[in-house]
């Protein structure tokens, strides 16, 4: 898991700009020969035709047998991926202008860069559709200006490409105990041909280059609490549980099969709770600091897992991202369309958001209802005594999910009660604030969403119906499905504290990072049994 504080200023209410600085351009290293492979239009993004369901296999995506370990090495990855200008003509010397580097900080696990050619002029959003509820599906190039992105494309081109050069984030993967990056390129390989994830144009030898989403910037816990978030949020995480789960399999959670196949569904949850205890307990330090909780955890997941197993219904067994924090969502107000985008989360360097708060997307009468309760509960106080205005909690976000290195197939209730449990932010400074939870309309209004969402898709490696993203399946989804899905959430919510702690004992035992994995964990530990009674846990 990677945990970071975003870059930008926290905004005081939902859909405020953040600021950034510059980016500073990168020397070049010695010279790398320009990578070529047939396959590379193929594997960079979903067709501008096509929509975000996946029709087949994902294609081929080509290996750069370089680790990058540093911004010139980004840079180089970036040239041998593109090494042309963007109107297809070379250089002096055959090579184009270095690409602008710049780092993305915050991050605890992995390294990250933003790389884009100097002076570049436009971008594709690649990640095509709407969780909006707008029936809309298009892509457009958007005006840059922040971080060297200039403004240029035309919205009219064609598929909106305008650049052969795009703007893209350069991941190295850091360590993480039991985490299997193989499995997790595999996943995010699939996502990228689903559209779900942003566009995949290359592994390397140790990460992978990704698109960058242009004109948005990372949520902010505050922004989890608005109903404009919160919303689309739960409809986009839908698309998401709607992609094959055969994409997850061998990933940690996908080898449960569920009750119908004689297993646990939320068997890889167990055992990666149970691998990074383990994990904790062959580091002296780690084992030091937890002193007799790494037992205590154990023991509290297996007394956990008999009882879900036993006294409740199991969960539908879906592809879940299993880390969603703040900062691993991206938004977007206004229409404006981008470009590609990261756990942990990727703090955007640069954003050029124009926020419009009347530019609520259109929405059918049930999803304004339950969005305007939502607002309402939200109007005069949200979680954690943050103030907001009603035209602030009723606009809707684009939202874009990134980050998917714990994605992997494992139960629907865990994906939605660890994100409700990160309304509670803590991963920033170490500090979950309890009383940052979603309210019970938020939690309905959430729970609604969703399920109108899941009940309009028509594929199950897809999103739903553009044209019926919200009214599709809204007669269908009642009280009794929203209070099921809100208890199913509420359970498993307390397990994510379990998996975090954990997580964070072994992350004592090997990360360099100056973040307070000790005390992140005592907290997560500490909340999980203070709760876990009112959780039906006990």
């Amino acid at each position: 898991m990677t945990r970071v504080a975003a870059t930008a200023e926290a905004p005081a209410s939902c859909g405020a700009p953040a600021s950034a600085p510059p980016p500073a351009p990168s020397p070049l290293p010695s010279s790398l020969a320009p990578f070529t492979a047939t396959s590379l239009s193929a594997s960079a993004s979903v067709s501008a035709s096509s929509s975000r369901r996946a029709t087949g296999p994902p294609p081929p995506v080509p290996t750069i047998p370089l680790t990058v370990s540093s911004a010139a090495d980004a840079a180089a990855v970036y040239t041998a991926l593109f090494p042309v200008n963007d109107d297809g003509s070379a250089t002096a010397g055959g090579l184009p202008p270095p690409p602008v580097v710049t780092p993305v900080v915050g991050g605890i696990t992995n390294h990250i860069w933003r790389v884009a050619r100097a002076g570049g002029g436009g971008f594709t959003d690649h990640h095509r559709g709407s969780n909006s509820g707008n029936g809309g599906d298009g892509d457009s190039g958007g005006g840059g200006g922040g971080g060297g992105e200039g403004g240029g494309c035309d919205e009219g081109g064609a598929g909106g490409v305008c650049s052969s050069s795009p703007t893209v984030l350069v991941r190295a993967f850091g360590p993480v105990p039991g985490l299997d990056r193989v499995a997790e390129n595999r996943v995010v390989k699939a996502l990228a041909a689903a559209g779900v994830a942003p566009p995949l144009y290359a592994f390397t030898a140790n990460g992978r280059v990704e698109g960058w989403h242009a004109g948005t910037r990372p949520a902010t816990v505050d922004d989890l609490s608005c109903p404009g978030v919160y919303v689309p949020l739960a409809r986009e995480l839908a698309t998401l549980h709607a992609v094959d789960t055969a994409v997850g399999g061998g990933g940690g959670e996908g080898e449960g099969e569920g009750r119908d196949g004689g297993t646990d569904v939320g068997d890889g949850l167990w055992r990666r709770i149970s691998g990074w205890t383990a994990a904790a307990r062959g580091m002296p330090a780690a084992a030091a600091a937890a002193g007799s909780r790494l037992d205590a955890i154990d023991a509290a997941a297996s007394r956990v897992r008999a009882v879900l197993a036993h006294r409740y219904p199991p969960p539908p067994r879906v592809l879940c991202h299993n880390d969603l924090l703040a900062a691993n969502v991206l938004l977007r107000w206004g229409g404006e369309e981008g470009e590609g985008g990261r756990r942990g989360g990727t703090p955007t360097p640069s954003s050029s958001l124009s926020v419009s708060a009347g530019g609520q997307r259109q929405q059918t009468p049930s999803s304004v209802a339950a969005t305007a309760a939502a607002a309402a509960d939200a109007s005069a106080t949200m979680a954690g005594g943050v103030a907001i205005t009603t035209a602030a909690a009723t606009a809707e976000a684009r939202v874009f999910l990134i980050d998917f290195e714990y994605a992997a197939t494992g139960p629907r209730g865990f994906d939605i009660g660890n994100h409700w449990a990160e309304w509670r932010g803590g991963t920033d400074d170490g500090v979950p604030v309890l009383g940052r939870y979603p309210s019970a309309t938020a939690q309905r209004a959430f729970c609604r969403a969703y399920l109108t969402a899941a009940a309009a898709t028509t594929s199950t490696s897809g999103r739903a119906d553009r044209g019926g993203n919200e009214g599709g399946g809204a007669q269908d989804v009642t009280d009794a499905d929203e209070d099921a899905l809100v208890s199913e959430a509420t359970r498993w919510a307390g397990v994510s504290h379990l998996y975090w702690a954990a997580w964070a004992y072994a992350q004592a035992g090997t990360s360099a990072v100056p973040f307070d994995y000790v005390g992140y964990a005592r907290r997560r530990w500490e909340a999980f049994e203070a709760e876990a009674a009112d959780r039906g846990l006990v």
